[in-house]
């Protein structure tokens, strides 16, 4: 009984540590991502990026073919249409 008793013990002990130790390490890594994507640098670099991009569309003459302007005219037309009513 009493080996038992250790055995269980030992087979508890070594759970939490494993679990401890993978779990924990992804926890980690996720409060790094988080930590990384909520910071003022990451958020700056974003803005730049969308400024950038903002800045590339101004320049082109075409940025969507007809098709797709006339596409998203028409979506846009029905959602003002559903808003009004």
């Amino acid at each position: 009984m009493r080996i038992f008793i250790y055995k269980s013990v030992f087979v508890a002990v070594l759970f939490f540590i494993v679990f401890s130790i993978t779990f924990g390490q992804v926890k980690k890594e996720i409060n790094k991502k988080v930590s990384e994507l909520t910071s003022e640098e990451y958020v700056e670099k974003i803005k730049d990026e969308i400024r950038e991009e903002m800045r590339n569309a101004i320049e082109k003459d075409d940025y969507i073919n007809n098709n797709d302007a006339e596409l998203i005219k028409k979506f846009l037309l029905k959602i003002e249409s559903e808003i009004n009513h």
